[in-house]
């Protein structure tokens, strides 16, 4: 028997390098397997990161129109620009009443550029009042004339 084992270790003897390599490809194939696996999972979880901060991101874009056009239509509504359009359906001119409109609208367009604000940034950087012949009535903001030259030159 003890001829036998030593008769087996010498047959495999010659083999014993060939069994170390089978047992280190297989076990490369193995961690390559589990690399790509792992590859695919972290590819698919960073998809899945960047939609969802997409989708947050179009919320956030889709409020802040939805407060933008809310702010338009309390700024239309306004009792400013309804006096206006009361006193220009009288016949009113520039001269004779409507300029005190004007100023209150401006007035309240400033202070709407001042306040409104969307993360510590101004909402607003221009507001602006047009006629019916689009003519800017009341024009605030970043590329506006200053106002004393506005007034002065719509009511000559």
């Amino acid at each position: 028997m003890q001829s036998l084992l030593i008769s087996f270790g010498r047959s495999l003897a010659p083999r014993w390098l060939l069994i170390a390599a089978g047992a280190f490809l297989l076990s490369m194939f193995f961690l390559i397997g589990n690399l790509y696996s792992s590859q695919v999972e972290l590819r698919q979880n960073a998809d899945a990161r960047l939609v969802s901060i997409g989708e947050a991101r179009a919320t956030e874009i889709g409020e802040f129109l939805i407060e933008r056009r809310q702010a338009a239509a309390r700024l239309a509504a306004s009792e400013d620009i309804s006096n206006y359009f009361s006193n220009l359906d009288l016949g009113m001119s520039v001269r004779y009443g409507l300029f005190a409109n004007l100023a209150a609208i401006e007035r309240r367009f400033q202070a709407t550029l001042d306040e409104e604000k969307y993360q510590g940034q101004p909402a607003y950087l221009r507001l602006a009042f047009f006629d019916r012949n689009g003519l800017a009535q009341v024009d605030v903001g970043a590329s506006a004339r200053p106002a004393r030259q506005r007034l002065r030159r719509r009511v000559t």
